[in-house]
């Protein structure tokens, strides 16, 4: 099997954590320089009233959605499509979205056709994103080392308004036999975040740490030197001390081989984390499906820096990471429906 350099990450990341803010905009922003722009607001198809996204509107989307508007904690994260919960389509969200669907879910006849798919764009997803506390964490994806610091996490602050707190670390693996571990990153986190996304496991494979087993329980006191331990025990940190902020976790992009072959090792061992990730219900994307790889030495000079096949640049974190990123949070569409709606 084909293997990932060693040296993946080796830059010298800053020290602490960067915690910054900026005014919501929905100007084009610049990823690196004054040319660059961001992708346009996501477009997708999915069933107006299916609150939850689980495929189905009926009694729940309606108590989900009451619920949000009264203020109850922790309806932030549940109502996964805000978008689905502007019933009438008058582009905004409030009391006559919930009558609309208490009534469909309850048999009325008249409301079945507010009940039907459609594809949308351009909604005001500000009001979902804006001014939220973001926490990313993570390696050098997350930090942005390709393209001058600016990533998913800056291009989210500088979109929506949000206060981002960025302690990813270049280098950094979910195992714990590395001083710099994501899994040590996560469990101290004390904010009260809002939208928590991470990714990790990269830095696993070129150290060639042990991949470890999926356990049973929930409870349990897992071996965070196994790399499959640490993330279950982020996941568990995550859904105890985090029940009510949006999670979402990264499989990072496929890494080719100085050859630009595929990376049978890297593709294998991702697969392995995503059990973990259905265990703890925590969304993820799988950008290995995302087509952004150094597949030959035109796409490797095109979309990372320096031509490492590893690191994306501004060109790559834009036109493959922002809208997918974008869609899971605001959509709160899983990963297959993620693969299959890219623009």
């Amino acid at each position: 099997m084909s293997t990932i350099d060693s040296t993946i990450d080796t830059a010298t990341e800053p020290t602490g954590e960067q915690i910054t803010t900026a005014e919501p905009t929905t100007e084009s922003l610049p990823a690196v320089d004054s040319t660059t722009d961001t992708p346009d607001d996501p477009v997708i198809s999915f069933l107006v009233g299916d609150i939850n996204s689980d495929g189905k509107v009926n009694g729940i989307d309606s108590a989900v959605l009451q619920r949000y508007l009264s203020g109850w904690d922790g309806f932030f994260v549940k109502l996964k499509n805000i978008k689905a919960a502007d019933i009438d389509g008058e582009g905004n969200i409030n009391g006559a979205d919930t009558a609309i669907l208490m009534r469909y879910a309850s048999g009325w006849e008249q409301y079945k056709s507010f009940i039907r798919f459609i594809e949308v764009s351009g909604f005001d997803s500000q009001k979902f994103l804006k001014g939220k506390k973001l926490y990313i964490g993570g390696d050098s994806i997350m930090r942005g080392y390709g393209s001058n610091g600016y990533a998913i996490g800056e291009y989210l602050r500088d979109k929506y308004g949000m206060t981002i707190t960025n302690g990813a670390l270049s280098g950094a693996t979910l195992s714990t036999l590395y001083k710099k571990s994501i899994c040590n990153q996560m469990n101290v986190l004390e904010k009260d975040y809002d939208v928590i996304i991470f990714d990790g496991g990269i830095n696993d494979i070129s150290k060639d740490y042990p991949l470890g087993e999926l356990s049973i329980g929930f409870d349990n006191d897992f071996n965070t030197k196994d790399t499959i331990g640490a993330l279950e025990a982020i996941c568990q940190h995550l859904t105890n001390s985090y029940p009510n902020a949006k999670k979402l976790f990264i499989i990072t992009h496929e890494m080719t081989t100085n050859s630009f072959q595929t990376n049978t090792k890297q593709i294998e061992f991702m697969n392995e984390l995503i059990p973990v990730l259905k265990k703890w219900e925590i969304p993820y994307i799988n950008m290995i499906d995302s087509g952004l790889k150094a597949y030959n030495k035109e796409a490797n000079e095109k979309y990372f820096y320096n031509a490492d096949r590893l690191h994306p640049n501004a060109e790559g974190y834009r036109t493959f990471y922002f809208k997918r990123v974008e869609k899971a949070l605001i959509y709160g569409i899983d990963d297959s429906d993620a693969a299959n709606l890219l623009n």
